[in-house]
């Protein structure tokens, strides 16, 4: 698989957090093409996009519902992706 068609899907709910996450998949693989969702809801749009993602990074706690929901779908339809998930608390 050549670096051109290289994807991976990023969703998290908090715009800065969502667009930090972008820029550093960016700055590891340049060549990476970047799938953004903010919810549950534009990830499930998102997925027949792409017949593979070679890096997926699912915040578990999205407004619409679990993100292990996703990991669980993404883990049937596209077995090839790894996985990291991203859970963060807020005082």
């Amino acid at each position: 698989m050549s670096a051109l068609n290289r994807h991976a899907l990023v969703v998290e709910d908090i715009p800065e957090i969502n667009q930090w996450l972008t820029e550093m998949v960016l700055q590891v693989f340049p060549m990476m093409i970047v799938h953004q969702a903010f919810d549950l809801r534009q990830a499930r749009e998102i997925l027949p996009s792409q017949s593979a993602y070679q890096l997926a990074l699912i915040d578990l706690g999205l407004p619409d519902g679990s993100g292990l929901d996703l990991i669980h779908e993404i883990a049937i339809s596209h077995p090839e992706t790894r996985n990291h998930t991203n859970r963060h608390q807020y005082l």
